[in-house]
């Protein structure tokens, strides 16, 4: 099974993951970390890097992270590059709830490269105009 973490700014992968339990009933192999103002950046990089070597058992790790060039995004690449085996780690940038729900809903049956691209695919198809949606 495929391992989820979402890194963010603040407790938006917390609450993410919470309104998930909300939805779909309690989750597992899901986790959270948030970075938060006076936090030590470097620290949240050895985090992810331990995260990665301790949870991976073959099925890889789907990082997903809110904000491409912010710091839990940039951390996230730093720890991709320092680990040894990153062919099992993968990072999709704009993690909203659709995109979670997906992941969480498929992460037992996808492999980690098909996960991904069904996450982007849901991702830009669940942001669209309502108005436009039902044309009112």
């Amino acid at each position: 099974m495929v391992k989820i973490l979402i890194v963010t700014h603040g407790p938006l992968g917390e609450a993410l993951i919470e309104t998930a339990d909300l939805i779909l009933g309690k989750t597992n192999y899901t986790s959270a970390f948030g970075l938060y103002h006076g936090d030590n950046i470097e620290l949240l990089q050895r985090k992810i890097e331990e995260f990665v070597q301790t949870h991976d058992d073959g099925d890889g790790i789907l990082l997903l992270t809110d904000l491409l060039g912010g710091s839990p995004c940039n951390k996230i690449a730093l720890a991709i590059k320092t680990l040894e085996n990153t062919s099992k780690v993968e990072c999709v940038v704009g993690v909203n709830l659709p995109i979670l729900l997906e992941a969480i809903s498929m992460q037992n049956t996808m492999e980690l490269k098909n996960l991904v691209q069904h996450c982007k695919k849901q991702g830009t198809s669940s942001i669209l105009s309502l108005r436009e949606k039902f044309e009112f």
